[in-house]
């Protein structure tokens, strides 16, 4: 990953702690990384992406009203705003990210390489089910297993009813366990 700097941040002023920037670092960084991960399919550009979302969320947390939305549901409108804007800028050729990063999932454990192998294995099958799916099951199930956010969360995001997106998971799940079983896939 490139060299990040994050701007307009006043790491000296007094509502604003090392330690508050390590929490929210550690709450987030994962989770939406792997939600822009498998919206595009690229490590090195999920890096990228994420540092952008991170860096936008800490610039913009004093405008963030919690009687409008939740904290996650904040952050990953920006991030899927984040994202939207990247593909604007990619089919206008503007947007320029290098290939050639392995894939990597952060953690705070780091694996060996067998694990690594087997993790990344398993995300491009993971990624490959999840295409089979349409676009709103396919950010659901994102949202929920890898981005961490309640339904309750999901359903506000989306402008769907809470109901409604039961019904999706629910049968988002199903397709994905048929596929699973009738091609014998093991995750």
């Amino acid at each position: 990953m490139g060299e990040y700097v994050l701007k307009e941040l006043d790491f000296k002023s007094s509502a604003f702690e090392e330690q508050s920037f390590n929490e929210f670092y550690d709450e987030y960084y994962k989770k939406v990384y792997n939600f822009v991960y498998f919206k595009t399919g690229d490590a090195f550009i999920a890096e990228d992406l994420t540092s952008v979302v991170v860096e936008k969320a800490l610039n913009n947390l004093k405008k963030f009203d919690e009687s409008k939305s939740s904290l996650n549901s904040w952050i990953f409108t920006i991030a899927r705003n984040s994202i939207i804007d990247y593909y604007r800028l990619k089919s206008s050729g503007e947007a320029h990210f290098e290939e050639g990063e392995e894939i990597r999932i952060p953690d705070k454990v780091t694996p060996g390489a067998e694990d690594r192998l087997l993790e990344t294995e398993q995300a491009e099958t993971i990624a490959v089910l999840l295409q089979q799916l349409s676009e709103q099951e396919r950010e659901i199930l994102i949202l929920k297993f890898w981005g961490g956010l309640k339904n309750v969360e999901i359903a506000d995001q989306m402008g769907i009813k809470g109901t409604n997106l039961n019904v999706i998971v629910f049968r988002a799940l199903k397709k994905l366990k048929s596929t699973i079983d009738d091609n014998n896939i093991e995750l």
